[in-house]
């Protein structure tokens, strides 16, 4: 479907006007359920592709429909430059080694990545030590707002106690 080609484009033009005054986080903006639609699906990775080649050098973009944590997806976006960073939901790939993987996969593209909790989450605090020991600087819980959310970010905290002197804390987003 062209319509939707074009619609990811104006997305990514609409993204830029406005992301300039008001330093916008997207997630996933371009259209979303198209699995069961070759065009759709083409259509959603051309935007994206595109999105990056504008901003990438800027802002990171990140994947996470277009990947869902699959090392074949999110090779397939590297080679393609698709984006420049992926989102890790633990429990989407299946097994916390393929979750390695995937980590792996985006360290050596040199991608950033996002270690996230999934829809219906519980109070398991298992994704902020999984975050830690990968390294990537980065989760994405939501805001401070539920006890399933506090309690990751609480366990963040007990982390970095437990660490002490010891605790480093990168700037996933700083070049060089």
């Amino acid at each position: 479907r062209v319509g939707d080609t074009v619609k990811s484009r104006k997305y990514g033009t609409l993204w830029r006007v406005i992301g300039k005054k008001r330093g916008l986080a997207e997630h996933d903006g371009f259209k979303h359920d198209c699995s069961s639609d070759l065009s759709l699906l083409l259509a959603y990775w051309d935007g994206f592709r595109s999105h990056t080649a504008a901003l990438g050098d800027k802002i990171q973009i990140v994947g996470d429909d277009i990947f869902v944590t699959n090392t074949q997806f999110i090779a397939r976006g590297i080679r393609e430059k698709t984006t420049n960073a992926v989102l890790i939901k633990l429990n989407q790939i299946g097994t916390v080694t393929e979750t390695i993987a995937a980590i792996d996969l985006c360290r050596k593209a040199g991608w950033n990545y996002v270690i996230s909790h999934r829809s219906g989450e519980t109070e398991d605090v298992f994704m902020a030590d999984f975050a830690v020991a990968m390294g990537g600087g980065q989760i994405k819980t939501g805001s401070a707002c539920r006890s399933e959310r506090i309690a990751k970010y609480n366990r963040l905290l007990e982390i970095e106690k437990e660490l002490g002197l010891a605790a480093i804390f990168t700037d996933p987003l700083k070049k060089g």
